[in-house]
């Protein structure tokens, strides 16, 4: 089963839309104003013959409803045959940045349609129920039909020249993943990325599932390999930029980072607490596969790694992004924002899970209590804690948490002390069960 060009339809059909866009949102009253900016002008590529007049209808607020005929030579009074050309042409004649940047990227889109036919033809998309290698794509082809973005943008930056201005949009994509570095360090970095990347996916595909010590070995040389290519084409400064923008380190802190709405010296001193870790005991370091002894290791790493920010931040920051980096805060927070509940009422419940969780072990390392007692304290407490809950975040939401934390707090309720690890997991120590009573007598 051959994989339709929707990569390929999807790019045209999005660059036709965004000039649609910006043709159809002008006034276009007569032929006449073929060159004039804020005409309603025929799109490149339109299906149009010569000769054969195009009806088009503007689509301003408040313009006329009827249709207007435009001259089907007004594309060819503007587009002489190159791109560059086309550029000066449009500029010329007045027409917006954004409006020429759109023109020209359609054009060179509908230049380089036949090359992605070509890519796109030979990706083969397996059945639903067979192994999928890349999610079925064929990598060569993959790699090709990357290759040919990189000539598109290439080509709209040859036509556009140095002096273009970028839209906001661009630039701020361009801030947010490479930092200030330049075009040509962009176009290297992205390209050494995709190389490695290709060969990350085709080593974890190859392995079906089934991880082995070699294929391991295997991700962690590709990666530091990665590292040091990208450390031949950036300064140290440039690269630690580099790394901590695209790292998945920095994609796994952000929802607790914007809980604690962190600046940048905070997320830096996470991040670099964290990166070290995963370069060791992360999944790309161990392939997810980790043994007795590395997970005792991992364990007390966990830990170590987890207090170094607290000199950087200080207390009271070390003790709101120990909160927010909680799984189970960040699930009681989104459902009081979807009740409408201030930020209060979150870090509240939050506040009374904890306890729970800290009387639960009190009581059950209490010496003055026997078992029976103990027992009914912990049934006393869950019970007590479920109450709070609900009236702290309302029926609905308290409804809605009190599911989330159904499992400790059954656990409590059940004559068990709960602690929570690092990861998010539970864990419990349970009271003895009590001996039923001996029958004396017939």
């Amino acid at each position: 089963m051959k994989l339709p060009i929707l990569i390929l339809a999807g790019s045209l059909v999005a660059n036709a839309a965004l000039v649609a866009v910006y043709l159809n949102h002008a006034s276009a009253p007569s032929a006449s104003s073929a060159l004039t900016p804020g005409a309603t002008h025929a799109q490149p590529g339109a299906s149009a013959t010569a000769g054969t007049p195009s009806t088009v209808t503007p689509g301003a607020a408040g313009s006329a409803t009827a249709a207007t005929t435009v001259d089907p030579k007004t594309w060819a009074s503007l587009n002489p045959g190159d791109l560059r050309g086309l550029v000066a042409r449009l500029r010329a004649a007045g027409f917006s940045p954004e409006i020429i940047r759109a023109i020209v990227f359609a054009q060179v889109s509908a230049q380089l349609s036949g090359n992605a036919r070509d890519a796109l033809a030979s990706l083969e998309l397996k059945p639903f129920w067979a192994t999928n290698t890349g999610f079925g794509y064929d990598p060569k082809a993959m790699a090709a039909y990357r290759d040919l973005n990189r000539e598109r943008v290439r080509l709209v930056r040859e036509a556009l020249g140095p002096d273009f201005p970028e839209t906001p949009e661009i630039a701020e994509y361009r801030r947010r993943n490479f930092g200030e570095i330049s075009a040509d360090k962009e176009d290297r970095v992205q390209r050494t990325s995709d190389d490695y990347n290709d060969l990350r996916q085709q080593t974890t595909s190859a392995v079906r599932g089934l991880m082995l010590p070699e294929d391991r070995e295997k991700l962690a040389l590709l990666d530091k390999e990665k590292r040091a290519d990208l450390a031949k084409l950036l300064s140290p400064q440039e690269l630690e930029d580099y790394l901590a923008r695209t790292s998945q380190t920095t994609m796994q802190l952000r929802s607790s980072l914007t809980l604690m709405d962190a600046n940048e010296s905070e997320f830096r001193a996470i991040y670099q607490a964290k990166q070290a870790y995963e370069d060791k005991y992360g999944y790309q370091a161990t392939g997810g596969f980790i043994g007795p002894d590395l997970m005792k290791e991992r364990e007390a790493a966990q830990l170590k790694t987890a207090e170094q920010p607290k000199a950087a931040l200080g207390e009271a920051r070390y003790a709101e992004y120990t909160r927010v980096s909680d799984r189970e805060y960040q699930s009681i927070t989104r459902l009081a924002d979807q009740a409408g509940l201030p930020a209060t009422a979150a870090i509240q419940a939050y506040d009374q899970r904890t306890a729970a969780v800290k009387e639960s072990n009190r009581v059950f390392d209490d010496p003055a209590l026997n078992v029976d007692q103990k027992r009914a304290a912990l049934q006393a407490l869950a019970q007590t804690t479920r109450a709070q809950l609900t009236a702290t975040l309302g029926a609905d939401a308290g409804a809605s948490y009190l599911k989330l934390a159904d499992r400790w707090l059954t656990s409590i309720e059940k004559g068990a002390a709960v602690s929570f690890s690092d990861g998010g997991g539970t864990r419990t120590r349970n009271l003895p069960r009590t001996a039923p009573a001996t029958r004396t007598g017939p």
